[in-house]
C-alpha cells in the first residue's frame, strides 16, 4: 500500500511539472512568461501572464489596423489636435515637431526607427475605439475594469504598483548616481534620487514613451486644439478601451518620480498614449 501511495505522488509531481512546461507558467501562482505575439505588420512582441490575463511586455508598434487598413499618421501639431479619427505618431527623437514648444531631444536615439524600436508608437483613443481593431486577432486593448483588477488584485495595489510594473532600466544620475539597473542604453527611465525606480516584479516592463497631448492653443489662434509632445523618459501612459465622457477616456500612468499607478478619467481622446494588448490566458 505504501508503494502505491509513493507511485501516486510521483505521478502527480511528474504530471504537474509536465503541465507547467506545456503552459509556460514559471511560478506557483501561474504568473510567468507567455508566448510571442505578432501584429499585422509582422512586429513580434514578448508577453507575460499576470493573474488572469496575458499582457504584451512591449508597447504597440503597428502602423495598420488588424484588418490591414492604414492608421492616419504624419499629422502636424494642428492636424493632430483637430482629428477625430484614429491616428498614431512617433515621438520626435530630435526634438523637432513643428510646434511652438518643441520637446527636448531624446539623447541616445538617432532616428525615428530607433525610437519606435525602444518605446513603440503613440495612439489617440479614436484608434483604440476603431472597430477595425488595433490588436491582433484574439487580443484587445484592456478595459478600465481589467486595468483595475490588474493593479489592485494582481500586483498588490495602486500605491506601489508603479514600481512593480516599471522596467528597472534607469539612466545614470547627473553625477553618475545609479538606481535600479543603470544603463546608458534605451529604453530607460530618467534617474530619480529617491526609491522610485522600477522593480519590474512581474515582467511587465512599463516603458516611458512619453505622450502627445492635445491642448487649447493661444487665444489669437483660429483653431480649436493644438498638440505638444512631452515626458519621454519620464512618463508611461496607457489607454484603456473605456471612455469617461464624450471628449475623454480612461488611462493609467506611471512616472519616474512616483511609486504608484495613476488612474485618469479625464484624458482627452485626442492625446497620444501607449498601448498594451491583452487576452485571457
Amino acid at each position: 500500500m505504501k508503494t502505491t501511495r509513493k507511485n501516486l505522488v510521483k505521478t502527480f509531481v511528474f504530471t504537474g511539472l509536465l503541465l507547467m512546461g506545456v503552459t509556460g507558467c514559471e511560478k506557483d501562482d501561474d504568473n510567468g512568461k507567455g508566448d510571442t505575439l505578432k501584429d499585422i505588420d509582422g512586429n513580434v512582441y514578448e508577453t507575460v501572464v499576470i493573474g488572469d490575463l496575458e499582457w504584451m511586455t512591449e508597447n504597440l508598434r503597428t502602423r495598420n489596423y488588424a484588418d490591414g487598413s492604414p492608421i492616419h499618421t504624419g499629422l502636424d501639431p494642428i492636424a493632430w489636435g483637430g482629428i477625430q479619427a484614429g491616428a498614431y505618431t512617433v515621438y520626435p527623437h530630435d526634438g523637432y515637431d513643428g510646434s511652438v514648444k518643441p520637446p527636448d531631444p531624446v539623447e541616445g536615439i538617432n532616428s525615428a526607427a530607433e525610437m519606435v524600436a525602444a518605446y513603440g508608437k503613440l495612439y489617440n483613443w479614436f484608434a483604440v475605439n476603431d472597430e477595425r481593431g488595433l490588436c491582433p486577432a484574439g487580443w484587445r486593448v484592456p478595459t478600465a475594469q481589467e486595468w483595475e483588477n490588474f493593479v489592485n488584485n494582481d500586483i498588490g495595489g495602486r500605491h506601489q504598483g508603479g514600481r512593480a510594473l516599471k522596467s528597472a532600466r534607469t539612466a545614470f544620475g547627473p553625477d553618475g548616481e545609479t538606481s535600479g539597473t543603470a544603463t546608458d542604453d534605451h529604453p530607460r527611465w530618467r534617474y530619480h534620487p529617491l526609491e522610485m525606480y522600477g522593480l519590474d516584479s512581474y515582467g511587465f516592463s512599463a516603458l516611458p514613451a512619453g505622450n502627445r497631448s492635445a491642448v487649447h492653443p493661444p487665444v489669437w489662434s483660429d483653431y480649436e486644439f493644438y498638440s505638444l509632445y512631452d515626458n519621454a523618459g519620464e512618463w508611461s501612459i496607457f489607454w484603456s478601451s473605456d471612455e469617461s465622457s464624450i471628449h475623454h477616456a480612461k488611462s493609467y500612468a506611471m512616472s519616474y518620480n512616483y511609486a504608484g499607478v495613476n488612474y485618469r478619467t479625464g484624458s482627452s481622446k485626442r492625446n497620444g498614449y501607449s498601448i498594451r494588448c491583452v487576452r485571457n490566458k
